[in-house]
């Protein structure tokens, strides 16, 4: 069933719900659902692990989807500021409007910024540092829905993603394929990376993998 349908510049963008749960569906290719959110989650969890037993935490999130990554960042005490960036206004609405059966509370909680942007232009303009920066955009950087999103994995914005990192700060990104390209990408830059498989779930229930890199 479809629950909202919005065209945009980027494309059609459609919340649907099925059986397993809530599903976002950009331009006609699945992106992410409620059943698929261990992946999602790890993304904040390893990189905070890298933190503790720091407190007054300051994060990042690249792309709001469905939430999980924002819930699993504000269950943390040690957490004092979120800043989430999401490209499609409509995401940003759904949950505003709780269309995905509650998750208003993420934006209402005082931690919580949502900046409707593109991410790419968050970070070129912005001079924030953060503890944990943690990406989620797109499917990572081997299977695009939007082919601009390559320009993210590239050296010239993962070196300015380092800059954007205090010191002794954490940057992670998600990936639904491991790729060799990026691993070696973030070697040249960070000096100790890993890649991390996640047992997930997909649209279908399926048990599948992802891949979360831990760059520090």
């Amino acid at each position: 069933m479809i629950v909202a349908q919005n065209n945009t510049e980027n494309g059609e963008v459609i919340l649907r719900q099925g059986p397993a749960g809530y599903e976002i569906i950009v331009d006609g290719q699945f992106l992410m659902s409620t059943s698929s959110g261990e992946s999602s989650m790890a993304l904040v969890e390893l990189g905070l692990a890298q933190l503790a037993p720091r407190g007054r935490l300051q994060l990042l999130i690249g792309g709001l989807g469905l939430g999980f990554s924002l819930a699993t960042a504000l269950a943390s005490a040690a957490v004092t500021e979120v800043t989430v960036i999401e490209l499609e206004a409509q995401i940003i609405e759904w949950h505003r409007r709780d269309l995905l059966g509650g998750t208003v509370w993420l934006l209402d909680d005082p931690r919580t910024t949502i900046l409707h942007q593109d991410l790419l232009k968050y970070i070129d303009e912005t001079k924030n540092q953060f503890d944990l920066v943690a990406l989620d955009i797109d499917n990572g950087p081997d299977w695009l829905s939007h082919e601009a999103n390559s320009q993210l994995y590239g050296s010239k914005y993962l070196r300015r993603l380092q800059e954007m990192l205090k010191p002794q700060g954490v940057l992670t990104i998600w990936s639904a394929a491991a790729s060799a390209a990026l691993k070696q990408d973030l070697g040249r830059i960070f000096s100790d990376i890993e890649e991390i498989e996640i047992a997930d779930h997909n649209g279908e229930g399926k048990q599948i993998s992802a891949f979360v890199y831990v760059c520090r």
